[in-house]
């Protein structure tokens, strides 16, 4: 990894130690030397993350179909480990679009539809992309591009503007939309950085990424919007936040006192059955 990091080829020895690059090497080798089928599952194991959901998450998912699943980046990496891990418990056929570092994960390439977040050649993962949603497959994707981050007038952490592009894809392959939550956020020191410039928050992802040891992270799905629901939002970034709003109160909505009696959430078990 450190011979690939590009601006980053000039760390000394310090500032390796701070960014953690090592140690992601470490955790990259540990996969390549699990070599287990269950990439997702082995990573999240091999980085000590615990990801949580309940059953009836599960459940909402489409079992045949096209299905484009998108999800919030409050994390950056373990975001894409945890709902990859997700999906496929109910969709063995799901791929996840995600940029050139992900691509530098071994194993990884066989789910991935790598595309560049810059948007400079996209021409082959929107194609990739297409067939396989009109092949009735699924997908994820995050609409934000980018990790969240703290947005001063907003004084909050949170996703920028969600590209509308998926809402295009879902139209033309008629695939039903499966809105995701991911709960958390990165570190101060990461949001701190952000506002100095977004360079700085980038180069701190490796560092956040392994801070996620021993947490569990939580997972919720809404229930599908259909091509049909989607048909009345004609106008794409208005649908795009339609979207993101349901996905957006999916933890608010548990907040809410209910009079029947809720479902346990279940951990996930790393290895399935």
């Amino acid at each position: 990894m450190k011979r690939r990091l590009g601006p980053l080829g000039w760390a000394t020895r310090s500032l390796d130690g701070f960014l953690k690059v090592s140690h992601f090497d470490d955790f990259l080798a540990r996969i390549h030397h699990a070599g287990r089928p269950d990439f997702f599952a082995s990573a999240l194991e091999q980085a000590d993350i615990k990801p949580s959901w309940a059953d009836s998450c599960l459940a909402r998912i489409p079992r045949t179909g096209a299905l484009l699943a998108v999800a919030n980046h409050p994390h950056g990496m373990t975001d894409g480990l945890v709902a990859m891990e997700f999906l496929l418990r109910a969709r063995p056929d799901t791929l996840v679009i995600g940029n050139e570092w992900l691509a530098r994960i071994p194993g990884i390439r066989p789910w991935l539809i790598e595309v560049d977040p810059e948007g400079r050649s996209n021409l082959a993962g929107t194609r990739r992309a297409l067939d396989h949603l009109k092949r009735g497959g699924a997908i994820l994707m995050f609409p934000a591009g980018e990790v969240s981050s703290l947005r001063p007038w907003r004084r909050r952490v949170e996703d920028p503007r969600w590209s509308d592009s998926f809402v295009r894809l879902a139209r033309r392959t008629k695939a039903a939309l499966l809105p995701l939550h991911i709960a958390g956020r990165n570190s101060g020191l990461f949001q701190a950085a952000g506002l100095l410039h977004p360079r700085l928050r980038t180069t701190l992802l490796l560092r956040e990424f392994l801070a996620q040891k021993g947490k569990v992270i939580r997972l919720r799905a809404a229930n599908p919007v259909t091509p049909t629901q989607l048909a009345q939002h004609p106008d794409d970034a208005e649908a795009a936040e339609f979207v993101r709003l349901r996905c957006e109160l999916l933890p608010r909505r548990e907040r809410v006192p209910r009079p029947a009696a809720t479902e346990p959430t279940k951990q996930a078990e790393l290895i399935p059955r």
